[in-house]
């Protein structure tokens, strides 16, 4: 080791590589005065600032910033390096669905990580006969059960009859433009497999304040607050990714999959369970970026809307204690 007698530990944890620095003038004068220091001694660096081990040394400053990794978005090194299997939920078979609409640039990737779940089955739906992903899934070695139509079906519509062709008792609805790593799909697997109906993922972090929500953001936050469950505060079934368990569809009714705020409602006035479950800003929350349409988006939760006023009435339940109205003949 020469001369050399201050080694720094730096790196991320897990990945720590021992560097040589060479000592301070300071270091040299007080050995000269006779303090007792080890001639190899060691001084931990943790990429917090500022650094006392680097306080009084410059040059090993310098060197310390040029190692720093530089930032690379998880999702792409998590993709790149995590490809070991993850363990399932025992007891539930779990059938993972995608639906395409549009260009699938990180279709193989999707893939690669839904492999690590090691999954019953995975459904695929695509709208277009000519698409160009569909050589891909036909020669996968997962071998996905392709359901391939002839025409557009948009988002919900394909969600339902993917639901409908499933065999599994756990239904997670993935996304297949939008990478994940298997390690944020498997908590909805296992909050479904503990008694959970809906999983869905929490948005809320990605929300400006409420002067800049729109519409389809508003509807749904006012929809779950009618409902009683304002702890969902503006998640939905139209966010990816969620999962749900074979209850929902079996309550609800295979068709109203193809409505998300319907299909939510439903359930939720049936008296199945929904949680927050994955937290992150990969969900779409709005009209913009997502799937559905602005005015698709609307008219689903007036629908949605509508068919609550016809099982609870126009009012909801919510009884009026201020106004007399039968002093006029209209109806309470």
């Amino acid at each position: 080791m020469g001369d050399l007698s201050t080694y720094l530990l730096i790196g991320a944890p897990g990945k720590v590589r021992l560097r040589a620095v060479a000592p301070s003038r300071t270091t040299k004068r007080k050995r000269s005065m006779g303090a007792r220091r080890s001639r190899f001694s060691v001084r931990l660096a943790v990429h917090v600032s500022p650094h006392k081990s680097t306080r009084r040394n410059p040059r090993a400053a310098r060197r310390l910033s040029k190692s720093r990794p530089r930032k690379r978005p998880f999702l792409r090194r998590a993709a790149s390096l995590n490809l070991h299997p993850l363990s399932l939920p025992m007891g539930a078979r779990t059938s993972v669905i995608l639906t395409i609409q549009g260009p699938a640039g990180n279709l193989e990737s999707v893939l690669k990580q839904l492999q690590r779940l090691l999954v019953k089955e995975i459904l695929v739906v695509v709208d277009d006969p000519f698409h160009p992903a569909l050589p891909l899934l036909l020669a996968h070695p997962l071998e996905p059960l392709v359901l391939c139509y002839p025409e557009p079906l948009g988002p919900g519509v394909a969600r339902a009859l993917g639901a409908q062709a499933a065999a599994g008792d756990i239904l997670l609805y993935a996304d297949a433009h939008v990478l994940l790593p298997a390690e944020q799909l498997i908590p909805y697997l296992y909050a479904v497999a503990s008694g959970i109906d809906l999983a869905l993922l929490d948005s809320t972090s990605v929300l400006p304040p409420f002067a800049g929500w729109d519409s389809a953001t508003t509807a749904q936050s006012f929809l779950n607050r009618l409902l009683g469950r304002g702890d969902l505060r503006t998640n939905s079934l139209r966010s990816l990714p969620h999962a749900i368990s074979r209850r929902v569809p079996e309550t609800v009714g295979y068709p109203a999959l193809a409505i998300p705020p319907l299909a939510q409602a439903l359930a939720l006035e049936a008296g199945l369970s929904a949680s927050l479950v994955g937290t992150g800003r990969m969900g779409a929350i709005a009209g913009e970026g997502s799937p559905f349409p602005l005015e698709v988006t609307l008219g689903d939760h007036l629908e949605a809307l509508h068919e609550l006023m016809a099982r609870k009435g126009p009012r909801f339940s919510y009884f009026d204690h201020l106004r007399k109205r039968d002093a006029k003949g209209d109806e309470a």
